[in-house]
């Protein structure tokens, strides 16, 4: 039975014809398209009427599920405080500059 329900970002689901499981990662009304990645980290961008008529039910993410996500770099800057992001964005700053200064003595 195909599904009647829209495509939910960052809903996992799985097609009943063929097993395929997919992740919804970006969504464009303007276009009726959606873009989803496979377990196997393809990307496929798909159209609403061929969502339409696809047989496929709302999944949990599948085990040992390890694609990248926004959510993966939150986690991964958490760690810091703003002090230590503020060091950071200096030495850019700084480097940039030094960068800059010796391009110009070599001219």
């Amino acid at each position: 039975m195909p599904i009647e329900a829209d495509p939910i970002l960052d809903k996992w689901y799985r097609r009943l014809d063929d097993g395929t499981e997919f992740k919804v990662v970006s969504l464009d009304e303007d276009e009726a398209t959606f873009e989803i990645q496979h377990v196997d980290g393809d990307m496929e961008t798909v159209d609403l009427d061929t969502w339409y008529e696809w047989d496929a039910k709302s999944i949990a993410a599948p085990e040992g599920w390890t694609g990248s996500s926004d959510d993966d770099l939150l986690v991964a800057d958490a760690g810091l405080d703003d002090e230590e992001w503020t060091e950071s964005l200096e030495d850019l700053r700084s480097k940039e500059i030094e960068d800059d200064w010796r391009e110009e003595e070599e001219d």
